[in-house]
């Protein structure tokens, strides 16, 4: 409760997110990531109640987003085309036996995700 959920490297991080993986027997994959143009950006200072700002000027520098395994299908479109063109090709004569799926994915609509930011923090110019 001391760093308010931050940690020190992104090593540091990874290792956390495995260790929640392995206590939920659920995993977390890689799903997008933003980096910051920080060429004509300044630094940030944030005077919120909500901020974790203790007077020191940072930098955000990548954000990182994992979903979890059982998020949404992002092939489902693909599956979809997939099964009416068989379909289609098989409308005439049908030899093979299709094998009928109950549950044609893994994915439950899950929302569950992890959010992490990289952050550059400036110590020499504490406000």
């Amino acid at each position: 409760a001391d760093n308010l959920g931050y940690v020190n490297s992104v090593d540091e991080a990874l290792k956390l997110i495995a260790e929640f993986e392995i206590g939920l027997t659920t995993k977390f994959s890689f799903f997008k990531a933003k980096s910051q143009n920080t060429g004509g950006r300044c630094m940030r200072y944030l005077r919120s109640k909500n901020s974790f700002f203790t007077g020191v000027p940072f930098l955000i520098l990548r954000r990182k987003v994992f979903n979890c395994q059982h998020s949404i299908d992002r092939t489902a479109g693909e599956k979809r085309k997939r099964k009416y063109a068989e379909e289609a090709r098989n409308k005439d004569f049908v030899f093979k036996k299709i094998r009928f799926l109950v549950q044609d994915t893994r994915k439950f609509d899950c929302k569950a995700q992890i959010k992490m930011r990289e952050i550059l923090f400036f110590s020499e110019n504490k406000v």
